[in-house]
């Protein structure tokens, strides 16, 4: 399900909302003046291409050429299961 929130609200709870979407796999679209400007999703959700950013050392990998991708893919699919593995304890109170 993907929420949306106006840039105060988002503001006001963004840890709130990074610990829902790292635990519980939660999507927000964020707007200003009724217009979706932003999302924010799992890392999981973007090809791992574009989430070198937050891991250097998964470039390097990818720099290795096909062995360096297929180590980075064994990665991601262990990252993901173990995402799973996790029970989701986040309480805004608002629910």
């Amino acid at each position: 399900m993907t929420n949306m929130l106006g840039v105060a609200e988002a503001k006001a709870k963004l840890s709130e909302i990074l610990d829902r979407v790292r635990e519980k796999g939660e999507r927000y679209i964020i707007q200003r003046r009724g217009k979706p400007v932003a999302a924010v999703v799992p890392l999981e959700d973007l090809p791992i291409e574009q989430r070198v950013v937050a891991n250097d050392w998964v470039t390097e990998l990818l720099n290795l050429g096909p062995e360096g991708a297929e180590l980075a893919e064994a990665w991601d699919e262990i990252v993901r299961e173990r995402s799973l593995e996790l029970p989701p304890t986040v309480n805004l109170g608002d629910e």
